[in-house]
């Protein structure tokens, strides 16, 4: 256990009061009920809360040691106490990859005194931020429906989310970072807002440094998805010519030349064979021929831990969740209708959280230790909880549409059809009624 320093109590305090007017910010457009909002700040408080018990009891019960987060910590007071010394304790200019975050860790030290208690609490802020700005976006494109808030609480609240981000780890960063991505994307499926904005780019920076393999592939996956709609190919354009910046990136971050996938995907295979270490006690063996490209790393993403192999609270934990998510992944989209599942595959939201799955399963077919494949897939939540929850309010958005329509006749009954067919155009446009399809534009 480390010592807490005055100045973390401090950062927590000023978080702590920042959670209401966040949330007031984010959820104020969102037509949510007070008392939403209120187990919303209830939540986000509780998670500021447990940047001072996670690390030490909550991992502790679960069995769970500090490994990555102790190696960031120690290295975090090797580079203050070289810039004590007047020296530049990285190998770059600018750092990257863990370096990076051994630098943010370095700052938050050496100028504001923090300990790793206060690093924690900014990152689980940061992952609370990153879900309020999700279910703000997804709020703006489905403002209907009356069961909506028991999932925007899943997507501010996932469990692993709320877990591996409040850590001493990369997790909180990037989740935010990717959050911010996404949300345009989200909100460019009813608007005609650009699929891109400020926070965007500042998210695709962050991940740029932290982890430029994975800010590769979202730019990638929105890229390619907003080819496929008319009108986008400038923003598509745009973000593809960002991606030599981050392969150059990704290339210094691995040490490799990557000028193929072949090479990258050897380089993976080295990874593999680094990590392949049999005693280990989340080990996944794929026996002697090893793991099956895509394949493995697909069920990985969807389906591991298994439920039979479940050996500790742990393990049960995970399992239940990632098998939660995938069911309701399944069960949203088995209940649409064709007509509906048409629609909403003009979403470039969905489009890129298909691909970032499939990028993943690419990734995750050479990761053989599950405690790792279940802690990364934290990078992986924001896609799969958009591609499950879109279908979902969906459905609710055209269910509470379709009742408000069929009231404006009782509410007017007196007023000539003509008139009648006006008001029920003018307050679809009021209320934000529209039939249940997208735009014209993404038709």
């Amino acid at each position: 256990m480390y010592e807490i320093a005055p100045i973390d109590i401090l950062f927590a305090v000023l978080l702590a009061m920042s959670v209401p007017a966040a949330v007031i910010w984010y959820l104020s457009s969102a037509r949510v009920s007070k008392l939403f909002r209120d187990l919303v700040i209830l939540g986000g408080l509780l998670w500021i809360c447990l940047a001072f018990f996670n690390e030490d009891y909550v991992y502790m019960m679960l069995g769970i040691t500090r490994a990555d987060a102790a190696v960031h910590w120690r290295a975090a007071l090797e580079a203050a106490q070289q810039l004590e010394e007047g020296k530049w304790p990285f190998r770059r200019a600018l750092p990257l990859g863990n370096e990076t975050y051994v630098a943010y860790l370095t700052f938050l030290h050496v100028i504001l005194g923090a300990t790793n208690y206060g690093a924690i609490a900014i990152n689980g802020f940061l992952a609370f931020l990153g879900g309020l700005t999700l279910t703000r976006s997804l709020a703006q494109v489905f403002p209907l429906g009356r069961g909506r808030e028991k999932w925007f609480f899943l997507l501010i609240f996932c469990p692993s989310t709320v877990f591996w981000t409040t850590a001493n780890m990369k997790e909180g960063l990037m989740y935010w970072a990717i959050c911010q991505i996404l949300a345009p994307l989200i909100e460019a499926s009813s608007t005609r807002r650009a699929p891109i904005s400020l926070m965007g780019v500042i998210g695709l920076g962050v991940a740029g440094l932290f982890r430029p393999h994975i800010a590769m592939i979202w730019v990638f996956a929105a890229g390619i998805s907003m080819l496929m709609f008319r009108k986008r190919i400038a923003w598509a354009v745009l973000l593809l010519l960002l991606m030599p910046m981050v392969f150059l990136a990704l290339r210094a971050f691995v040490g490799s030349s990557l000028m193929s996938p072949t090479e990258a995907l050897e380089v993976m295979e080295r990874q593999y064979q680094g990590l392949n270490s049999p005693g280990a006690g989340s080990f996944i063996d794929h026996g002697t021929e090893g793991p099956i490209f895509f394949v493995s790393g697909f069920v990985a993403t969807f389906f591991r831990p298994f439920p039979w192999e479940i050996k500790s609270l742990r393990t049960l934990i995970a399992s239940a969740e990632t098998w939660g998510l995938t069911f309701i992944l399944i069960l949203a989209w088995l209940q649409l209708g064709s007509n509906e599942r048409r629609q909403l595959l003009r979403f470039p939201a969905i489009w890129s959280s298909i691909m970032i799955c499939l990028f993943f399963s690419i990734i995750f077919t050479y990761l053989p230790i599950e405690g790792i494949i279940v802690r990364q897939r934290v990078q992986l939540i924001p896609g799969i909880l958009v591609a499950a929850l879109t279908p979902i309010l969906f459905r609710e958005h055209v269910r509470e549409q379709k009742k408000l329509l069929e009231l404006l006749p009782k509410v007017v009954p007196q007023v000539s059809p003509g008139l009648r067919s006006a008001f029920r155009n003018k307050a679809g446009k009021d209320l934000n009624i529209r039939r249940p399809e997208l735009p014209q534009s993404f038709s």
